[in-house]
């Protein structure tokens, strides 16, 4: 396993945590959660594991838009895009450029 999945996984566990509430925290934090799987998802696009990658600009995008952060949400899913142009059908992609532009109404 090399450095960089070993780091998207901190990544990943952080971003977990910022999700979960607690008797102090009643809310999660969906923007540093969102922010969290964009990191993962550069270090799993490093380290050329497109398929995690995807998942997680996926994921990043679903905690933007719960933080009605739209405009990050669609970055995030045009990021997805990029990745996945190379691994997903084209319908999948196509269904990724459809919702990004709804994003950004």
């Amino acid at each position: 396993m090399s450095v960089k999945v070993f780091e998207a996984r901190e990544h990943i566990k952080a971003a977990e945590k910022f999700l979960k509430t607690s008797l102090l925290r009643w809310k999660p934090d969906y923007d540093s959660a969102a922010d969290e799987y964009s990191q993962a998802a550069q270090c799993f696009r490093i380290a050329r594991d497109m398929e995690n990658s995807k998942e997680c600009h996926l994921k990043a995008s679903e905690n933007y838009k719960k933080n009605r952060a739209f405009f990050h949400a669609a970055k995030a899913l045009e990021n997805a895009i990029i990745v996945s142009k190379e691994i997903s059908t084209h319908e999948e992609v196509s269904d990724f450029q459809e919702q990004s532009m709804k994003q950004y109404k």
